[in-house]
C-alpha cells in the first residue's frame, strides 16, 4: 500500500473506531431499556396527558415491538461488524462496506417508520437520521480512497 492509501485507511480505521464505540453504547443502553420498552407501564404515560396516552397506545403494539427487537439485533450485528473492520484494518487491509451501507439502510428504514407512525418528532427524526448518517459516509468515502488508489 502506497502512503494515500495507508493514510485514507487511517481515516477509516478511525471513523469505524467511533461507529463501533457509539454502537456499542447504543446497544447497551438499548438493553438496559428493552424491559420498559416491551412492558411500558401505563401510569407514567398517564402524566403526560393525551400525547402520553397516545404514545403509549403506539408502543405497545406488536409492530413496534417488533421493530425494536430487530433494530436491537442489527444494532448487535452492526457491532460485531465494526469490531471485525477494525481488525481487518489494524492488519492494514480493507474491510467489506457492507456495514455502512447497512447502517445508513437501518437509519432510512427508521426514518421511513417514524413517518408512517405519525411520530410527532418527526423534523427531529429527519435531522438525527441525517447526523447518524455521516459516520458511516465519512468511512465509506476513506475507504474508496484505498480502493480507488490501487
Amino acid at each position: 500500500m502506497n502512503e494515500r492509501q495507508l493514510k485514507a485507511l487511517k481515516g477509516a480505521k478511525t471513523w469505524n473506531m467511533v461507529l463501533l464505540v457509539f454502537t456499542a453504547i447504543g446497544v447497551v443502553l438499548s438493553l438496559i431499556g428493552l424491559p420498559s420498552t416491551l412492558n411500558p407501564i401505563r401510569e407514567n404515560y398517564e402524566l403526560l396527558g393525551a400525547p402520553g396516552l397516545e404514545m403509549y397506545e403506539m408502543i405497545n403494539t406488536p409492530f413496534f415491538k417488533g421493530y425494536t427487537l430487530l433494530s436491537i439485533v442489527i444494532s448487535i450485528i452492526l457491532l460485531v461488524l465494526y469490531i471485525k473492520a477494525h481488525i481487518t484494518i489494524k492488519k492494514e487491509n480493507v474491510p467489506s462496506d457492507f456495514p455502512y451501507f447497512l447502517n445508513i439502510g437501518a437509519q432510512l428504514i427508521g426514518l421511513i417508520v417514524s413517518f408512517f407512525t405519525g411520530s410527532q418528532t418527526f423534523i427531529l427524526t429527519i435531522i438525527l437520521t441525517v447526523i447518524s448518517c455521516i459516520l458511516p459516509t465519512l468511512a465509506l468515502i476513506n475507504l474508496s480512497k484505498v480502493e480507488s488508489n490501487k
